[in-house]
C-alpha cells in the first residue's frame, strides 16, 4: 500500500510480578535509566513468546494473555498536552470516560527485534474529515520510539532537524479510517518530515504494520481496536535511500526505551490548536518520548491449545468471508 504525502509540519506504580522486574525497577530508579519524564517511573513492555506472536490484523484477542499488572495503561496514565487553553494546568488523568477512554499495551519480541503496540480507543465522536489528510488535524493514534534512549535536550539541537540534528527517534502518525485519496499513516524519522516520503517506511516494507478494527459508528461513537508492529532503530542519516542506511536496533530484555503514544480527540470542528490531546509522556512538548519503557522479562503465561485454535479459526474464516 502506497501511502500519500500528508500535509507539511506546520500512577504508573507498577505491580512488582517477579525477583526480575523488581530488579529493573530499582535499576531504573538508581539511574540505569536516562533523564526521563514523568521522574521516577517506569512502564513495562510485555514479551511475547515466540510461538504467540500477535497477527496484526485489529482483533486483539490475543492480548488478553498479559497481565493486566503492569503492562496496560487506562487514561489515569495519560497527560493533557496542548489543546484547549483551558487545557493549561489539566490534571492527569483527568477526562471524561464517557467522551473519551483508552485502553493500551506495549509489547515487544527479542527474536524478530519487534515492537507491539495495541490501543482500545473508546470516543463518542469519532473524528475523520480532514480532506488534506493532515492526520494529527483528525483523531489519531501516534506512536514514537527513541530506541536511543537519549534524553530530549540531545536529540533536538535545532527545530525541525537539520544537519546538526541526530535523526534518532521515529514517529508513526495513524488515522482511521482512510479518507478518499488519503492514507491512514505515515512514518519518519522525528522532525524531518521529508523522511516519510522514504519506501522503507511505507506500508508494506517490513519497517511497520498497522491494521484496526471498530465497534459501532464508523464517525461517531465507536471503540477503535488499533493494533501496531514496527522495528526500532537507533539512529540514521538525514537521507534514507534504503534499510541498509539505518542501524537498526537489536530489542533485549532489560532496555530501556522512551516510548510516546498520543491520542487527539476532535469531538467537534474546530480551529486550530482547539482539540484535546492526550499523551503518556508530559513533554516537554505534546508528542516528545520522554516515559521510560522497560522490555520486561518473559511472564509465565501462555494461551491454551483450544485459545490458540480459536484464534487461529476466527481469523481465518474472517479471511476468507
Amino acid at each position: 500500500m502506497q501511502m500519500v504525502n500528508v500535509c507539511t509540519v506546520g500512577r504508573l506504580k507498577p505491580v512488582i510480578r517477579s525477583f526480575s522486574l523488581t530488579a529493573l525497577f530499582v535499576f531504573g530508579l538508581a539511574g540505569g535509566a536516562r533523564a526521563h519524564d514523568p521522574e521516577g517511573e517506569l512502564f513495562f513492555a510485555f514479551q511475547w513468546p515466540d510461538h504467540n506472536l500477535p497477527v496484526i490484523d485489529g482483533d486483539l484477542s490475543e492480548w488478553d494473555i498479559v497481565p493486566p499488572n503492569p503492562y496496560t495503561i487506562f487514561n489515569d496514565r495519560l497527560f493533557a498536552n496542548l489543546g484547549r487553553p483551558e487545557d493549561e494546568g489539566v490534571a492527569r488523568g483527568d477526562m471524561d470516560a464517557s467522551s473519551f477512554n483508552v485502553r493500551a499495551i506495549v509489547g515487544y519480541n527479542a527474536t524478530n527485534d519487534q515492537l507491539y503496540f495495541m490501543s482500545e480507543v473508546f470516543d463518542d465522536f469519532h473524528n475523520r474529515d480532514q480532506v488534506d489528510n493532515c492526520l494529527w488535524d483528525d483523531d489519531e493514534w501516534e506512536v514514537r520510539i527513541n530506541a536511543a534512549h537519549n534524553p530530549f535536550d540531545e536529540i533536538r539541537p535545532t527545530e525541525f532537524g537539520g544537519p546538526e540534528a541526530p535523526y534518532n527517534f521515529g514517529f508513526i502518525l495513524l488515522a482511521a479510517p482512510p479518507i478518499e485519496g488519503g492514507a491512514v499513516g505515515m512514518g519518519g524519522y522525528a522532525f524531518h518530515i521529508p523522511w516519510s516520503d522514504s519506501d522503507v517506511v511505507q506500508i508494506g516494507s517490513g519497517y511497520w504494520e498497522f491494521a484496526y478494527t471498530f465497534d459501532g459508528e464508523m464517525f461517531g461513537e465507536s471503540t477503535y481496536y488499533y493494533e501496531l508492529r514496527i522495528r526500532p532503530f537507533e539512529s540514521g542519516p538525514e537521507v534514507v535511500n534504503s534499510a541498509d542506511d539505518i542501524t537498526w536496533k537489536d530489542v533485549e530484555e532489560g532496555q530501556i526505551y522512551h516510548i510516546n503514544m498520543n491520542y487527539s480527540d476532535f469531538d467537534v470542528d474546530p480551529e486550530p490548536g482547539q482539540y484535546d490531546w492526550w499523551g503518556v509522556s508530559p513533554g516537554p512538548a505534546h508528542n516528545n518520548p520522554t516515559t521510560d519503557f522497560v522490555m520486561a522479562p518473559l511472564e509465565d503465561v501462555h494461551p491454551t491449545a483450544v485459545e490458540v485454535t480459536s484464534w487461529g479459526l476466527i481469523k481465518a474464516a474472517g479471511a476468507h468471508q
